[in-house]
Formats: structure tokens, sequence, C-alpha cells
């Protein structure tokens, strides 16, 4: 009997890969490098405590999260992706004063899936399958940009499966561990000279092995703590390059290291709090060189990547409705306790927002005269500015329970804002201060 479930699970988990794969094997190119976007869950929580579990897919960020689901489980995400890039070279560009110039649209879109399978083989153990397309990027210039001699159309595309184990140890502390095998393929196109115009490609494919890794530590009934680590990869690129003559070539890209951690916290029945902190070792990458000869015709080849390390952060808030489905409520520090309540200034700032007599909406804490925090509503009036006050007091009034309504209203002629567009909400605080320190 034993024998027969453990010979029915491996095959519900290959049958689960065998959709899965196919999945992840269609084209994922987009406008930037590194997809993050293997979630759907994820995605809707802003990746917000990816890393400590919430769904099957965060596998793909910590294997050791296979063990918050029973049973057998499987999930498949997909994700449209629609760039839109624009490059305008600066004065000083080499072919600038040739008629070269600038490229519009230049990032390709992408539909990207992914797909995740889970087993728990017995009571402490599960093995898992997830198959992702992590890295890529395609990019499609004009021979007119005044950058080809950097970049042309070029792709690179990547399909990952990561075969995975966890292990719970305990009822606080669990352990995985997963085997990546990527296959990759690149398209690299590059000016060689401008006039007349020649061009130089690069295309191949090649495989890269790596490993998964991470841990989750639930210290209370409400607690999970998560940390996961996807290992660089140096995939290897074997193939052509053609520039009028065609010569075997090779090259390794040191896809980076991926290091996250995530916390999520349960307040009570209605209010969650997920944060996550990810570093990607980017500078590892550095510049890929071309080998291909001999002799070298063309000279050394370098593609110079030299990206710098990036840091990628999410403190998020939620709420579980009536049907148990978590509603974002905003990043955690933009959210105010205000008489023992939690609130999201943005919920003001929409109700007030759809009024007709209202154009602009912005809320901010302010303490009042006894030292507790209360909320200050400005307005900007398409019309008269007594009217957006009156316009914005009813809204609230009509949208929002009575703590979470606003204690001050003021029309004033426009939001104070940065260089980027972002208002500046200190600014408004200071207003009010202002308007109080003269009444003393």
């Amino acid at each position: 009997m034993g024998a027969n479930t453990v010979r029915s699970g491996w095959a519900a988990l290959l049958a689960s890969a065998a959709v899965l794969i196919p999945m992840a094997a269609i084209e994922a190119n987009a406008g930037a490098f590194g997809l993050r976007e293997q979630s759907t869950v994820g995605q809707g929580d802003a990746f917000a405590g990816v890393a400590a579990g919430g769904a099957l897919s965060s596998m793909f960020w910590n294997p050791a999260t296979m063990t918050q689901t029973t049973g057998f489980g499987i999930e498949g995400n997909g994700t449209g992706i629609l760039s839109n890039v624009d490059q305008h070279p600066l004065a000083g560009s080499t072919l600038l004063p040739r008629g070269f110039g600038g490229a519009g649209d230049t990032g390709s879109p992408a539909l990207l899936f992914s797909g995740y399978s889970t087993w728990q083989v017995s009571p402490n153990l599960w093995i898992g399958l997830s198959t992702n397309s992590p890295f890529g990027l395609s990019t499609s210039f004009p021979d007119s940009w005044a950058g080809r001699n950097y970049a042309l159309g070029s792709s690179l595309m990547t399909y990952n499966a990561t075969p995975s184990v966890a292990l719970r140890i305990n009822e606080w502390l669990s352990v995985g561990l997963g085997v990546q095998l990527q296959y990759g393929r690149a398209d690299v196109n590059l000016g060689l000279t401008p006039i007349p115009p020649t061009h130089v490609n690069l295309n191949g494919s090649g495989w890269g092995f790596g490993l998964t890794a991470g841990v989750t530590v639930t210290p209370g009934p409400n607690t999970t703590i998560g940390v996961g680590w996807r290992s660089g990869i140096d995939q290897k690129i074997d193939g052509n390059l053609n520039f009028g003559l065609s010569e075997a070539a090779n090259t390794t890209l040191n896809l980076p290291d991926i290091v996250s951690v995530g916390i999520r916290h349960r307040f009570d029945d209605r209010w969650t709090v997920m944060g996550t902190a990810e570093w990607t070792n980017w500078s590892r990458i550095g510049t890929a060189v071309v080998n291909y000869g001999p002799p070298p015709l063309l000279g050394p080849i370098a593609l110079p990547f030299q990206f710098r390390d990036g840091w990628f952060c999410s403190r998020d808030m939620f709420i579980r409705d009536e049907a148990g489905f978590f509603v974002h409520q905003g990043r955690s520090d933009e959210l105010l306790k205000v008489a023992g309540h939690w609130v999201r200034p943005g919920e003001l700032e929409e109700a007030a927002a759809l009024e007709a007599d209202v154009a602009e909406a912005a809320c901010v804490p302010v303490l009042d005269a006894d030292g507790l925090q209360r909320l200050a509503l400005f307005v900007t009036a398409r019309g008269d500015a007594t009217q957006a006050e009156l316009a914005a007091a009813a809204a609230c009034e009509r949208a929002l329970p009575r703590f979470k309504r606003p204690k001050w209203i003021r029309a004033i002629a426009e939001l104070p804002r940065t260089a980027t567009g972002k208002v500046q909400r200190f600014k408004l605080r200071e207003m009010l201060e202002r308007e109080f320190s003269r009444k003393d």
C-alpha cells in the first residue's frame, strides 16, 4: 500500500511537470534582464513577504516554503509584460553629427509563464519542481540609432527547471534545497561600421547550473520569517559569430546571486503586515568576453554590462475580507494608527477625488492639541475652494467610518511637489502647524 502511494505521488508530480515545463518554454522576453514576475500572488502582494511563503510559487525565492502546502499542490502563473522605452542620444554622441538619432519603443512585449508543483512524501518531507524563465531581455533598435555600435536588436532567453526538496525539522523550523538546470539562448546584434552600415551577430545557446536554498522560521503562530538564496549561474553560450564570415564562438554570462528575506505577521483576523528585502548581485556579470577564431579577425569582442548590485524592498499591509482574500492597503510606512485603528490615507484621498468640485487630494497625519495623531485632508478645487472643502467632507462622511474621517480639511491652490512630481506631504503638515501656531 505504501509503495502504491509513493508511485502514484511521483506520477502526479512528473505529470504536473510535463504540463508546466512547456509553459516556461514560450519565449519570455522583456525590456528588463531580471524577470521578477514569477508569481501572480506575489505581484498582488507587491512581493511583500514572498520569501516567507503565502503561495506555492514562493518556492521560487525559498524552497523551504514548500512545507506550508499539505498533500499535493500545483500552481500555474501567467504575466503579460508591456514595456515602452525610448532612447534619446545626448550631445556629444559619436554618431549624432552624422545623422544618426534616437530610437522609440525599443522594448519588446512578453508573455511570461511559470509553474510549480509539490508533493508531501511524508509528514516532514516534501519534493517539488518549479519551471521558470528567470532572466530575459529583448530589444529592437533601428539601424539609424546613434548607439547602433553598442546594441541593435538583441534577445536573451532562459528556461529554468528546479527540482527541490524541503524538510520540516520541527514545528518552527523548515529547510529546503534545489538544483537549477537552466538552458539559455542569445541573439546579439551590434553595428560594425555606420557607413556603409555593417553588422556583427552572435547567436547560440547553452546550459548553466546552480542551486537554491532556504529556511523558514515560525517563532509564533502569527509570524513567519523566510530567507532564500538563488545561486549565481555561469550561463554558457556556444554558437556562431557572423560578420560576413561565420566563426564558431562562445561566451559566458555570469548571472547574479539573489538573496531574499521575507516576513509575514498577522495582527488579527483582518490585518497582516508583510515585508521583503532582496539583494541581487548584478555586479557579478561584469564584462562578457566573446571567444572566437583563430585568428580573431575583429579583435577582442566584449559585452560590457558593468551593472551595479540592486536592492528591492517592499513593506505592505493587507486586510482579509469576508471571503478570505487579502486586500492590499498600502505600504506599512504609509499606514497610520488613529484612535487605535489602522488607516490608509489613500482611502480619504480616493473618496474626496471622486467629487466633481475636487481636483486633487492628499492626506497627512498631524498631532492635535492633546498630542494625538489625527488626519488632515488637503484638496485643490476645480472652482470654488469652500465648495471643494464641503464636497470632500461630505464624500468622507458617506464613504468612511467615523474613525477614518479627517479632523481638518483645507483647500489650497496646489499641492507641493518634488521635481519628479511626488507630493511633499511634510510641507502640508507644516502648513497646518503654522496655522495652529498663529492661533496660539
